[in-house]
């Protein structure tokens, strides 16, 4: 009994050595890369790792220690070993989504950044990241385009699934020239209400509008038969919706849609729907339910609720909303932000149109590169980190000065972890009991 006290005392004495030497390393590697000693750092963390491979906080300072080595690799396999403990933690995210980018990995680093900016709680890093998201979302779609182009003969279209659906520019049919914008809105509203029925995977509508532009396409071009199976193929998509619209007289429109499926060559027209144009958004609603009708989907309570949401019934807005689309699409950032004010103008209730207008404005302001995000990011965390010890100090002289009813300490976030919106990844754990020697 004896021998096993003095087998167990010895293993917690080398336990708590191991770990103490951990957490020295840990904390020696943050305070290097506080004062930007990289080399230092990387050492430190890279001892306190050895020790302790799967703690997330070191992972994560490592990784950042790896990524300024420009070891971007490295520095990924120890984001994603942190993140598996804490997938939401702000700084993790940032750094992993940065290198995901510097790596050319587009599609992970949408995946990242778009997680980030949904916790990030400071403006213009935020804005940065959302400048870079649309940078990379364009990219990535343009290069997605030109690789379905090149290997075009290679693509298998019985292998693409039947739930793939892309909704193209709705036909004109009519001559009044201010009218040929609501194509694209029509369009655009049409794929936003698909895209709340979880079953059915939407092509995103800026590959959609890529390829338009990569085959210079016209809306003649894109009635043909054969050109919407290729547009099929191209995308991914088994199924191609696309509408038309024709006003007729005393202000009435009339729409319909065909819905092309690709892997057995079958075109269904839906029922028609018409009425007042002012009541367009109104018969949108109307044309989905015939679309997904004709389509044999049955609804949820939940989804047929969500897509009765009409987002204005107010015609200048919409209009002006479809102008802004075609703008956006051409390139011309300046006249579609001007267009998405003027239908937020005319419906302030507009959320959407507000929301492209913010899209606008950052397309339209110039994107920081990686470098520059990373430089304004770390002095952002410097202050906020000097900030929380600030706070921390405060609370504690304050705390000294109550009596012991209150306890300030409650909120135990550091200040920088609610700036970023991110939970603690916490010290390196050094909770080790130790026995006493065997006497």
């Amino acid at each position: 009994m004896k021998i096993i006290k003095t087998i167990l005392f010895l293993m917690a004495i080398s336990l708590w050595f191991v770990t103490g030497c951990s957490t020295s390393s840990y904390h020696l590697g943050r305070e290097a890369l506080e004062v930007n000693e990289v080399a230092k750092a990387y050492q430190h963390l890279q001892r306190a790792y050895l020790n302790d491979p799967k703690n997330p906080a070191i992972n994560r300072e490592l990784g950042i220690a790896c990524f300024l080595k420009h070891q971007y690799d490295a520095a990924i396999t120890h984001f994603i070993t942190a993140q598996q403990k804490f997938p939401r933690n702000g700084r993790l995210l940032f750094y992993l989504g940065v290198s995901y980018e510097l790596q050319n990995q587009k599609e992970k680093a949408i995946a990242v950044y778009s997680q980030y900016i949904k916790i990030s709680r400071f403006k213009p890093i935020r804005h940065a990241i959302e400048k870079r998201l649309l940078k990379l979302t364009r990219a990535a779609a343009e290069e997605q385009i030109r690789q379905a182009i090149m290997h075009e003969q290679d693509l298998n279209t019985q292998s693409i699934p039947e739930n793939a659906i892309a909704v193209i520019d709705f036909s004109y049919l009519g001559r009044d020239s201010a009218l040929i914008p609501l194509r694209k809105g029509l369009a655009y509203f049409v794929m936003t209400d698909l895209s709340k029925i979880n079953r059915l995977q939407l092509v995103e509508r800026i590959k959609i509008q890529e390829i338009i532009a990569e085959l210079k396409l016209s809306q003649k071009n894109m009635m043909d038969r054969k050109t919407t199976a290729r547009l099929g193929r191209l995308l991914g998509a088994a199924q191609i919706i696309q509408g038309a619209f024709l006003d007729v007289a005393d202000k009435q429109v009339r729409m319909d849609a065909s819905i092309a499926r690709l892997t057995i060559q079958e075109m269904k027209l839906t029922e028609a729907t018409s009425g007042a144009l002012s009541k367009i958004m109104r018969l949108e609603k109307e044309l989905v339910f015939k679309i997904l009708n004709t389509m044999k989907i049955t609804l949820t309570e939940r989804e047929r609720s969500e897509i009765m949401i009409i987002p204005t019934e107010n015609l200048l807005a919409f209009m002006a909303f479809c102008r802004g689309l075609d703008s956006e699409d051409r390139g011309a950032w300046q006249q579609a932000l001007n267009e998405y004010f003027l239908a937020a103008k005319y419906d302030p209730d507009f959320s959407l149109a507000k929301e492209k207008s913010h899209e606008c404005e950052l397309n339209l302001s110039k994107a920081e590169t990686t470098a520059e995000i990373v430089q304004l990011y770390e002095t952002f965390y410097q202050e906020a980190t000097l900030a929380g010890e600030a706070r921390t100090a405060r609370l504690r002289i304050g705390s000294g000065m109550m009596d012991g009813g209150f306890l300030p300490g409650q909120d135990e976030r550091k200040a920088v972890e609610e700036t970023f919106g991110e939970p603690p990844l916490g010290d390196v754990n050094v909770n080790v009991t130790v026995p006493l020697p065997p006497k």
